[in-house]
């Protein structure tokens, strides 16, 4: 997901005024970030975005891959982006899946999302920097090399650290935001290891939120009035082409890339959601997000790999679930997980499908189709579908 993104990642002393809204919350920055340190590739882009002076001391910078200060760093860095120390920040001028801060008509204030840090930052961080002398054609006075010639700098000031655990701020006001802030579940690393990969405890989570998760064959004989189902993955990912409309032909019955194993759109794991495609409803907002990111590959001439789109669609699905403004019934705009176990949940819908795709010998670094965003397939192979 993170590779559809410009974003940068600063420790929480680096953080300015203007980047406070495009924070992502730590625990989502945490799954990301910790995937990413998990892939090869990955890894240098991280390298590369990390900024501010804090990650410019070579006490802390990226030690590279392949030495022995690789595995202590890494631990580190992902124990303070679950802290709240270390930032993810992004950069394209799109919120973030979880804000920590947000922009209202009386300012900037903390959400719910983490408002330990929230509200840490809105009070600690630095203003906005200058725009450069190139820009302004001023000069200021440098007293001291602390900072980028010809900039006005001045040393920064050494502020605790937030407290860890979670509790009411000392400045929190708002009673509705203490209660939600004091009761929200923040779950540890290895709490959240025990869940996704314990089929059990995944079955707890989905029937604690009402989420029925199973293949799209076997809920066919479900019946929800106004919820339709929806694979994690679009179908026509795996599609060798588009289908025929003129002839009627089934989605089903469209060749399959024998890339993907045995996968069928039939077998594949899908979720109930409400609606079928109307405006503003659960079902329409996953379907224009998976578009528009079909849409992007195909404009930069470019395919994802199966495990680039589990990665965005477990963002994109945590993204939705928690959002107030999506339908969720008839006429009920509401949340349909709380924010604290959005991500959870998305992880675990995520970990169904995987080990779907694993089960039917799919290769994770085959290249999908962009058919849902209006594009093409890559070149390759086809194998007859099914019909069902």
């Amino acid at each position: 997901m993170i590779s559809t993104r410009y974003y940068k990642i600063k420790h929480m002393f680096d953080v300015t005024v203007d980047e406070l809204p495009y924070i992502e919350s730590p625990f989502v920055a945490a799954s990301i970030l910790e995937r990413c340190l998990s892939i090869e590739p990955e890894m240098d882009k991280v390298s590369k975005h990390l900024a501010g002076n804090h990650f410019g001391s070579p006490l802390n910078a990226f030690p590279g891959r392949g030495v022995s200060s690789f595995p202590p760093w890494r631990h580190k860095f992902l124990n303070d982006v679950k802290n709240g120390h270390v930032l993810l920040i992004f950069t394209d001028q799109k919120k973030p899946f979880m804000p920590i801060v947000e922009e209202t008509p009386d300012g900037l204030a903390p959400t719910n999302a983490d408002y330990r840090v929230g509200s840490w930052l809105i009070r600690t961080a630095d203003p906005a920097p200058p725009p450069p002398p190139a820009v302004t054609g001023k000069v200021s006075e440098v007293s001291s090399f602390n900072g980028n010639l010809g900039w006005e700098s001045v040393p920064q000031e050494r502020r605790p650290l937030p407290p860890i655990k979670p509790g009411q701020n000392s400045e929190q006001t708002s009673e509705e935001g203490a209660s939600d802030n004091a009761t929200a579940k923040l779950y540890t690393e290895q709490e959240v290891n025990e869940i996704v990969n314990d089929p059990e405890k995944r079955k707890e989570l989905f029937d604690k939120h009402g989420i029925t998760v199973g293949p799209y064959r076997t809920l066919q004989g479900v019946k929800l009035t106004g919820y339709q189902r929806e694979h994690f993955v679009p179908h026509s990912c795996f599609m060798a082409r588009s289908r025929n409309a003129a002839s009627k032909e089934k989605r089903s019955a469209v060749p399959i890339r024998p890339e993907f194993g045995s996968y069928t759109e039939g077998n594949a794991i899908t979720y109930f959601v409400y609606d079928g495609q109307s405006n503003g409803t659960e079902h329409r907002y996953l379907t224009d997000e998976e578009a528009k990111f079909a849409k992007d590959l195909q404009d930069e001439g470019r395919y994802a790999t199966v495990t680039e789109w589990l990665d965005h669609m477990e963002y994109v699905t945590a993204m939705s679930l928690p959002m107030t403004n999506i339908m969720r019934a008839k006429d009920e705009y509401r949340a349909r997980v709380p924010a604290d176990d959005a991500a959870l949940v998305a992880k675990c819908i995520r970990k169904e499908y995987e080990l779907y795709l694993e089960s039917c010998g799919c290769d994770m670094d085959a290249l999908c189709s962009n058919l849902i965003g209006g594009g093409d397939v890559p070149a390759g192979n086809i194998r007859t579908g099914e019909d069902f």
